[in-house]
């Protein structure tokens, strides 16, 4: 079976030339066909954007020289003059897309696109630009996105250099100051094989070792400058010359680490078979318990009051409940629509791995949590054309760093959670706890969406060792030492 397989296009300014020439490389070799997800940032959410229409090497090459012409015909500072945000305008960039690129053919394309931009908290100040501090990463799947174009432009938008780019009603500059090299946002789109394009000396693919993920590097880094001054003058040259120079580099190397996969046998002309990860024997290791939140932990954290008029903190709040109360991953909530809810039945239909679809009970707790949350919800995004149950602050479909940042930030605010903070964490305390309250595992099995009994039964470890704790502690025996 064929694995779902990611291009991973990091951020860099001119030095994305070098990305003209992998891709060339790929495309001989008949391996874009191969593409299922595109993550970029900054000028690798340009060039993924100029994969997913145009679909030819030389066709996005000669998009880059008719922008690179049009940029001549420009004076610089204008914008500075205008309204001292940035030193040069992304007008250019704007026109350019709007002349060469059918956002229709982005709609209908087999590839996934996500795009990586930067929040600004508090868009008000200059020097907000430059603090770290100041942003929040945002990552938006482009494809049916009416707002596409200002997407790619804002993950391009160079702090200081172009300036911030308006996307609704907040500002977002270069993703790459979060987010250079967008990894993560493939593992969550569930891609095992993973071709990356970096364009800096931060790219550190070590640290997803623990990961079951095939990645490929197709950057020889030496290429790129170590010295942040000279790396900085590169990431601005944009001329013919030194684009050219990277896109051969690229090109030459993109060849020869294929070349290579082919003789390990790891690739055959034209396809990607599986992931080798898969067929590396493992050591075998004990199963560690999944650890829980303790039922006091939960309770006092739904006791704790929500400030009125606070409608996100209100949104956060049913979402960790929904998690918590169903048990249903982070990807199953990030896809539920409005009419997933069956208030008459009271039950929550759920679309799980193998688009299986079950349906989960609706305590009365959640159902007045929901019901609560709806009514603000509708006011306030009463464009939610997708219909989505939850919709980000800035009014996009859920994506799974964003669950993540949710529970993290709810539980991080209440006492009582140790260790980990996450939404498979509350996946585990609702296993944990049902047991303990006398569910039976086949009930349990069905309300988590696991295939065999075998998943379940690793909770029923929990359940053994807090039964040995209280009879270690209650037996008269044991408290005398006998």
């Amino acid at each position: 079976m064929k694995p779902k397989v990611g291009l991973m296009l990091g951020g860099g300014g001119a030095k994305g030339g070098y990305q003209l020439g992998v891709i060339k490389a790929l495309q001989e070799e008949k391996l874009l066909d191969n593409i299922d997800c595109i993550a970029g940032t900054s000028i690798g959410a340009i060039n993924g954007l100029l994969i997913a229409t145009l679909k030819d090497a030389d066709k996005i090459f000669e998009t880059w020289v008719y922008a690179q012409e049009k940029q001549k015909e420009v004076k610089g500072f204008t914008r500075f003059k205008e309204d001292k945000r940035g030193l040069y305008s992304l007008d250019v960039l704007r026109d350019v897309f709007r002349k060469t690129i059918d956002l229709k053919k982005l709609e209908n394309s087999p590839i996934d696109l996500y795009v990586v931009t930067s929040k600004l908290i508090n868009p008000k100040l200059i020097a907000s630009q430059i603090r770290t501090s100041n942003y929040e990463k945002c990552v938006f799947r482009i494809n049916d996105a009416q707002d596409a174009m200002d997407k790619v432009i804002a993950s391009a938008s160079i702090p200081l250099y172009f300036g911030p780019t308006q996307i609704g009603l907040e500002f977002h500059v270069d993703g790459g100051v979060v987010d250079n090299n967008p990894i993560d946002v493939l593992i969550d789109a569930g891609c095992e094989v993973i071709l990356t394009v970096p364009l800096d000396h931060g790219f550190d693919p070590s640290i997803y070792r623990h990961k079951n993920v095939m990645i490929i590097n197709l950057t020889d880094l030496s290429v790129f400058q170590k010295v942040s001054i000279l790396d900085a003058y590169d990431i601005i040259r944009f001329d013919h010359t030194h684009i050219n120079e990277k896109a051969n580099y690229g090109y030459f190397v993109a060849k020869d680490v294929i070349s290579k996969l082919r003789d390990l046998n790891l690739l055959k002309k034209g396809l990607i078979e599986s992931n080798p990860v898969n067929k590396v024997p493992r050591p075998k290791t004990s199963k560690r318990l999944p650890h829980f939140y303790t039922e006091g932990a939960i309770s006092d954290y739904l006791s704790s009051s929500i400030d009125d008029g606070d409608f996100f903190a209100l949104r956060n709040r049913t979402i960790v409940l929904l998690l918590y109360s169903t048990g249903m991953r982070r990807a199953e909530l990030a896809s539920l629509c409005l009419s997933d809810w069956d208030r008459g039945r009271r039950v929550m239909r759920v679309r799980g791995k193998g688009d299986k679809e079950r349906e989960i009970p609706v305590t009365r707790e959640l159902e007045s949590m929901l019901s609560r949350y709806l009514n603000e919800m509708t006011e306030l995004y009463s464009d939610n054309t997708e219909s989505r149950l939850f919709l980000t602050d800035t009014g996009q479909p859920l994506y799974l760093s964003f669950v993540n940042k949710v529970v993290k930030d709810e539980l991080s605010k209440a006492p009582g959670f140790t260790g980990k903070r996450s939404p498979h964490m509350l996946r585990h305390s609702i296993a944990t706890h049902l047991l303990n309250n006398g569910a039976d595992l086949n009930s349990i099995k069905e309300v988590l969406g696991h295939s065999s009994l075998a998943a379940t039964q690793v909770y029923t470890h929990n359940s053994f060792e807090q039964m040995k704790k209280i009879f270690l502690t209650a037996h008269p025996r044991a408290k005398k030492g006998g």
